[in-house]
């Protein structure tokens, strides 16, 4: 049995506003919306500095790394033929070649800076083998980079902990 179509009803559309002029956010006074008033412009300023100062120091920095000569042959020649890199990691790589070809050992400790560090941690962290006596010259050279690397990271964490706070203080909010 066929149906019979119904004419369309039309569709009831929700009332619209008699209002045309609205008010922007910039005319609207909404209360405690006013943060910049309550800014401590001067905390924050002091703040910045303090970011800027610690993040040229760090950059300029020299983190001691405990390793003999044998250790840093071991090294050099493992970032010069053994290395793996993905990609643009191949500067990492050349970079890092560059900077231990001109470390002294003085007093049983080589000085790097925190980038060159990491780089080398990275890629040394990326090593495989196979067996006791790969694994034993692998730990060789990666604890010494390891224990200098916690001292850079601490140096990293006061950098966080201080960016946590401008954005804190740029909020109006106290971190403790």
């Amino acid at each position: 049995m066929a149906r019979k179509a119904q004419p369309a009803q039309p569709a009831q559309a929700p009332g619209g506003s008699e209002q045309t002029d609205f008010t922007t956010l910039d005319q609207t006074s909404i209360p405690g919306l006013d943060i910049e008033s309550k800014l401590d412009t001067a905390k924050i300023e002091a703040i910045e500095k303090e970011i800027a100062e610690k993040k040229k120091a760090i950059s300029e920095k020299l983190y001691a790394v405990t390793i003999d000569k044998t250790q840093l042959d071991s090294l050099i020649n493992y970032m010069k033929y053994h290395a793996p890199w993905d990609g643009l990691e191949a500067l990492g790589v050349k970079e890092v070649c560059k900077q231990l070809e001109t470390l002294e050992i003085e007093n049983g400790v080589v000085f790097m800076k925190s980038l060159p560090l990491e780089a080398c941690h990275y890629f040394v962290s990326k090593s495989k083998g196979k067996g006791l006596d790969p694994a034993t010259k692998f730990l060789s050279i990666y604890k010494p980079l390891d224990q200098a690397l916690n001292d850079a990271k601490k140096d990293a964490t006061e950098i966080k902990d201080l960016e946590k706070k401008h954005v804190a203080a740029m909020q109006g909010i106290e971190v403790e």
